[in-house]
């Protein structure tokens, strides 16, 4: 009875030390990224006539693989930062190009879900 009391704290006491320990994670963005462009013309200051209004929707599926390192932390402590979630995202970007003749615009925005799924290694 006393060796696996024994066992059984020497155990508790391994699982319990800090070490470095690493987070595997794998993000993935799913959605729609949509892209408007256009394009006016200067005829004389104050005056612009559209050439071009254009607009398109694209699907998002990007994957990317991180490691979280965790320095002399405790399991618990590294499980309990180590999540999975799911998070909305909305990235917008705008491109402009004026000139005194004319004037280009590009805006990209991707919108959807960003899903961390997580495992302590």
């Amino acid at each position: 009875m006393k060796k696996i009391v024994a066992l059984t704290i020497i155990t508790l006491a391994f699982i319990a030390c800090k070490k470095d320990r690493t987070c595997t994670c794998t993000i993935t963005k799913a959605g729609t990224s949509t892209t408007t462009a256009s394009a006016n013309i200067v005829l004389f200051p104050g005056f612009t006539t559209p050439l071009a209004d254009t607009s398109f929707v694209t699907p998002v599926n990007e994957k990317q693989n991180i490691d979280k390192k965790f320095e002399k932390v405790k399991k618990s402590a590294a499980k309990n930062n180590c999540i999975s979630y799911t998070e909305p995202y909305l990235e917008t970007v705008l491109t402009s190009v004026p000139a005194s003749s004319f004037n280009l615009s590009v805006t990209v925005t991707n919108k959807g879900d960003k899903r961390y799924s997580c495992e302590l290694k």
